[in-house]
C-alpha cells in the first residue's frame, strides 16, 4: 500500500492516508487503507491525474498486478465523516 501511495505522490496527488493492520481481532491478514479526501469524486479526480500519464498507467498496472496476487478476499467501503 505504501508503494501505491508513492505512485500517487509521484504523479501529483497526495491524499492523506493511513495504513492499518489488525493482528489482535478478526482476520489476522486484514489491512485497511484510509484515504482522507473531501469526496469520492475527488479521489476519482486524483486517480485520473495518475492515469493521464502513460507512465502512470504502467506503474499503477504493475502495482495492481502485484497487489492482486496478495489478495484472497476484499471489501470496499466509503465512509463520510461529519
Amino acid at each position: 500500500m505504501q508503494a501505491g501511495n508513492q505512485i500517487l505522490a509521484k504523479y501529483g496527488t497526495q491524499p492523506t492516508s493511513r495504513i492499518l493492520t489488525d493482528d489482535m481481532t478478526g482476520r489476522s491478514d486484514r489491512v485497511v487503507v484510509e484515504w482522507d479526501v473531501e469526496s469520492v469524486s475527488q479521489m476519482n479526480t486524483e486517480l485520473e491525474k495518475v492515469m493521464a500519464s502513460p507512465e502512470g498507467q504502467q506503474e499503477m498496472a504493475q502495482w495492481m498486478g502485484k497487489l492482486a496476487t496478495l489478495i484472497e478476499y476484499a471489501e470496499g467501503e466509503n465512509w463520510m465523516i461529519r
